[in-house]
């Protein structure tokens, strides 16, 4: 096995051709399934190295590199974040209300066109992609090289409404949304336009053909925004982000959890490529519904990381890879992989069963 091979496999899914398997998609966190394939204890000095080589054995593609950092709490910009292991929160904002909210997005709309093009804005605000003075493609390659055979996706983008809604905290953004929506949408497309432009920096097919685009617009029972405030200050946003990517040759897969049934038109008709995690929903088959309905949408995802994979066993989740792979994986279009990410609270027999059964049972 190669990267090639495994960029080919990748290539190939998205292309809905005949591939030598069906591919493994996953963010991985969990410490006894990195350790199980790395063959190594995993700590914080050794954090990125072990990671990338359980990576390298175990998944085709995967979103990010994200490794254990120490705990730390620090300010940036007035704001207080919390880092332990694999997560960063925001903790506390220089604001506590609509019109202290209203003043930081005035003074951050200048930030925003000040900002260097190359760096994103996110809900840790005016960053460069990989945390490090080094450049994009630099960190990239080094990264990737430590990864072996598993593919890297570059660089992913967060749109506005991903930035804002955890920058003001979704109480305070929904009220001043309701007090002055041209405010809100002035600072979603000054977002939106910034990421646009860096993706136009950065974007390489060279070095990956496949980009995540994130961000959570909904919950179990559907949209956290209305529809009609998606139609204006997301789903165009969203598009000029696939566009600007496509520009690149690099495909897309769009990331949100919850119920996006609602808003599956809107969302394809955006461009994207691909559509992640396929979170599950009480009663219906989440995965193949969205395959029924939308057949030339590649699907990433579909085991359950909330029960299955947390409390099912290894036979069962066997089951389940092997139903998916029979039902919408013989045309393509299909990578396996849980429908969060491997987090903590997953068993590792089950996360490695998903792993090998796919290896072993995708085989074309």
């Amino acid at each position: 096995m190669s990267l090639e091979e495994t960029k080919n496999r990748v290539v190939k899914t998205f292309n809905f051709e005949k591939t030598d398997r069906i591919p493994v998609f996953d963010i991985v966190q969990n410490i006894p399934f990195i350790e199980h394939y790395a063959g190594e204890k995993i700590n914080i000095e050794n954090g990125e190295k072990v990671l990338c080589k359980a990576l390298g054995k175990s998944i085709d593609l995967s979103a990010e590199i994200n490794p254990p950092a120490e705990p730390v709490v620090y300010e940036n910009n007035g704001f207080q974040y919390k880092t332990e292991w694999w997560t960063t929160w925001l903790v506390k904002r220089p604001f506590d209300d609509v019109k202290g909210l209203k003043t930081f997005i005035k003074r951050n709309l200048h930030e925003i066109s000040e900002s260097d093009p190359e760096s994103m804005w996110t809900y840790l605000g005016n960053v460069s992609y990989t945390g490090s003075d080094e450049s994009n493609d630099v960190i990239f390659k080094h990264q990737q090289e430590l990864c072996g055979d598993c593919m890297l996706a570059i660089c992913e983008s967060f749109p506005g409404l991903d930035a804002a809604c955890h920058i003001a905290g979704f109480e305070l953004f929904s009220y001043l949304l309701y007090e002055e929506p041209a405010l809100i949408s002035d600072w979603l497309n000054a977002l939106a336009h910034h990421e646009i432009d860096r993706i136009h920096q950065v974007a390489d097919p060279g070095l990956s053909p496949v980009t995540l685009v994130c961000c959570d617009i909904a919950y179990k029972s559907g949209t956290l925004l209305s529809h009609d405030f998606l139609k204006a200050n997301f789903f165009p946003q969203l598009k000029g982000i696939c566009d600007a990517w496509h520009e690149h040759d690099t495909k897309v897969i769009f990331h949100s959890d919850g119920n996006l049934f609602s808003v599956l038109d809107d969302l394809v008709e955006t461009g994207i490529d691909g559509l992640n995690p396929l979170e599950p929903l009480e009663g219906v088959d989440v995965i193949t519904e969205v395959r029924n309905r939308y057949p030339d949408l590649v699907l990433a995802g579909g085991i359950d990381a909330h029960q299955l994979l947390v409390n099912g066993t290894k036979e069962q989740v066997s089951d389940e890879v092997k139903r998916l792979i029979d039902n919408i994986g013989s045309g393509g279009g299909l990578f396996i992989g849980s429908t969060i990410e491997m987090h903590p609270g997953c068993r590792a027999e089950n996360l490695i069963a998903m792993v090998e059964t796919t290896r072993s049972y995708g085989v074309s």
